[in-house]
């Protein structure tokens, strides 16, 4: 990956990593499993059914507290690096992605004690055919499955409860990516497929490793030749375009404008009145101004966009609403809300109060929304990568986890 796109320090979700005074959810936590006979965990796994599937459990805590840990941040590098010279001979990707759904509901609940705030994500990267999954799981005590489609069932059904979050709650994330390597061109070759049918049918191979939250948009699989190239469409997904920010609960019934500039210095702003509705509070007749618009609403400046929903309603003894705004474009590009130290290009909030706007002096540039996070990275480790595949695989996961953790490490 360009190291110069890895450099700038990246908006959208990531800035959800950064730390904030404005709350106390500033964690970052990770871990990896890779897979090929079997699966291997970064963390204490007990084979077979129980309560409590994981000894010794606790993720890597790369950020905590305030301060980012060297040592934690490293040892995941370490487990990243590690891929380069892992192989197996089969493919257990279904059995992998089971131990990652129960994984993600362990920390959850069990780590983040149910946290609603936290974002979890599964970073999945696999090249081929899941070719034994149905007896790993067998093996491991995981489940006794009759055949492949009756093993995706099953996590189809996992992943629709794990990732109940509730209306507009928008915490679980797959990015799935398939690296079209020399097994899959084979058989393009040998079923004489055309380039459009062969996509065709990788994607829907792919489709049991697809899944999001309500309220969230599903990714599509990430379908590349080349790992470089795979490593970019997974930068630009990671890093879509969108805004958090924060209103008091005082504000409740006046209208919210907040100024915002991207890198180019470029000014926008979003308005919208702070109400409550049904016991929710929303942000209601949002105006995107300054050319902004958004792939959820219509574009332009009219009133058409979508009320947005707090995604902490459920948080009663909160003094604040956290909101977001996705998918933001101005004038035809991706447009990354500047969060950097340039005070004149700080994030703004107004409220209007009695015909004039004013300015709320407490909403600084670390005074935006900030939650919990988890990542988990799920890879591949078959000998159908090739020779050379495993390396670019490890530095591909490893060039996204420095992105990710760039901002936190200063």
């Amino acid at each position: 990956m360009n190291k110069s796109i890895l450099s700038k320090v990246l908006l959208g979700i990531v800035v959800l990593f950064m730390a904030s005074c404005a709350t106390t959810h500033e964690i970052m936590l990770a871990d990896v499993i890779t897979f090929a006979d079997d699966a291997n965990t970064s963390y204490s796994y007990r084979k077979g059914p129980a309560k409590n599937l994981f000894k010794q459990s606790h993720p890597y805590e790369v950020y905590k507290n305030g301060k980012y840990n060297r040592k934690e941040a490293a040892a995941v590098k370490g487990k990243l690096d590690a891929i380069a010279t892992t192989s197996g001979f089969n493919t257990a990707g279904y059995y992998a992605l089971d131990l990652g759904l129960d994984r993600v509901k362990y920390v959850r609940k069990k780590v983040l004690k149910g946290d609603k705030q936290t974002r979890y994500y599964i970073i999945y990267l696999t090249d081929g055919l899941d070719n034994t999954s149905v007896q790993v799981a067998k093996n491991n005590r995981q489940g006794n499955y009759k055949n492949d489609e009756e093993y995706i069932n099953k996590l189809n059904k996992k992943k629709a409860k794990l990732m109940g979050c509730g209306k507009n709650q928008q915490c679980f994330q797959i990015y799935p990516m398939l690296y079209i390597g020399t097994d899959l061109k084979k058989i393009k070759k040998q079923n004489e497929m055309d380039s459009v049918k062969f996509l065709s049918w990788a994607a829907e191979q792919m489709k049991p490793f697809e899944g999001a939250s309500k309220g969230w948009e599903k990714q599509e699989a990430m379908l590349d030749t080349v790992w470089k190239d795979l490593a970019k469409k997974l930068e630009e997904k990671f890093t879509s375009a969108s805004y958090e920010f924060y209103v008091p609960k005082g504000y409740i019934n006046k209208r919210i404008r907040m100024t915002l500039y991207d890198e180019r210095g470029v000014k926008t702003s979003i308005e919208g009145l702070y109400t409550k509705k049904g016991g929710k509070y929303i942000l209601k007749d949002v105006e995107l101004k300054g050319g902004l618009s958004s792939k959820t609403g219509r574009t332009g400046d009219g009133r058409n966009f979508p009320v947005v929903v707090s995604f902490n309603n459920d948080d009663k003894k909160s003094d604040k609403s956290w909101f977001k705004v996705e998918n933001l474009n101005c004038n035809g590009l991706n447009y990354k809300v500047y969060t950097g130290s340039n005070p004149e290009l700080a994030p703004k909030q107004d409220y209007f109060n009695k015909n004039y706007w004013l300015f709320n002096s407490e909403y600084d540039k670390s005074a935006r929304a900030s939650v919990n996070t988890y990542i988990l990275f799920i890879a591949d480790v078959s000998a159908s990568l090739g020779k050379e595949g495993p390396i670019e695989e490890s530095e591909l996961l490893k060039a996204f986890y420095e992105m990710v953790t760039a901002s936190i490490r200063k």
